[in-house]
């Protein structure tokens, strides 16, 4: 490689042999891609492309977005994960195998699974509360008759036994306290009671029966007490309001 030099100027690249070796001639290259020209004696007569920085910036910009909304994806799937299989019964892989992405990926996007599971959790209880609208919840009968029919209650219930096996400074903790609280204000709100529609301790008791009617009846899942949990709490709620 001694008798090998190359030699680059401003319009191209160039590279000589002092010694040709037999049977090898060095040939003219063009890389129309990267703009570069490798020729065996003289300079390229056209001149070198040349990438503008701006591209470089608007390609910047799209891998940004691309990335916030791969982000939000992944959060999304995991609030539906964890409700279905609980906070512990997902790991990092499952999730980003539903994604279809490999396990490496994860941390490009996350620093923990703590973070994600407090994120999740946030949108979890996001999207029940915003069902309430959605499904025309306009009274306290509206909200007990959707709650017990797993509708914003089966989040609840479903996070409800994993959180609390979650030391106090687990993020996802602070996400589901601040959940909790908010649907126990929308349940004062429909209600009409309460000063500001805060809620009051008959609000936090309705909450509590019918989330813990939710859990027991699922426990108890093909056994007749199962409807029957959720029957006789429906009722109970139905004669006070």
């Amino acid at each position: 490689m001694r008798n090998f030099k190359t030699a680059l100027n401003k319009s191209d690249c160039r590279l000589r042999f002092k010694r040709h070796l037999p049977f090898i001639s060095v040939m003219p290259v063009t890389l129309h891609r990267m703009g570069w020209v490798l020729c065996d004696s003289t300079p390229a007569e056209a001149p070198v492309k040349r990438l503008k920085i701006h591209n470089g910036e608007k390609m910047g910009r799209v891998s940004k977005e691309q990335m916030l909304r791969k982000r939000n994806d992944i959060i999304s799937v995991s609030s539906e994960l964890f409700r279905e299989r609980g906070l512990e019964g997902v790991s990092v892989s499952d999730i980003m195998a539903a994604m279809g992405l490999t396990h490496g990926g994860f941390y490009g996007h996350f620093s923990s699974k703590d973070e994600l599971e407090a994120l999740a959790c946030k949108r979890a209880l996001d999207d029940a509360s915003k069902q309430l609208f959605a499904k025309g919840v306009t009274t306290s009968d509206d909200l007990v008759d959707y709650y017990l029919s797993a509708g914003t209650g089966g989040t609840v219930a479903a996070l409800a036994s994993d959180v609390m096996r979650k030391p106090p400074e687990k993020p996802v903790r602070q996400a589901y306290i601040a959940g909790v609280k908010r649907l126990a204000e929308q349940l004062a709100s429909l209600q009409k009671t309460g000063q500001d529609h805060l809620p009051e301790d008959g609000h936090l008791a309705q909450l509590a029966m019918m989330t813990g009617a939710l859990i027991l009846a699922r426990a108890t899942e093909g056994d007749e007490i199962s409807v029957r949990f959720l029957t006789a709490v429906r009722k109970c709620l139905h004669s006070s309001s």
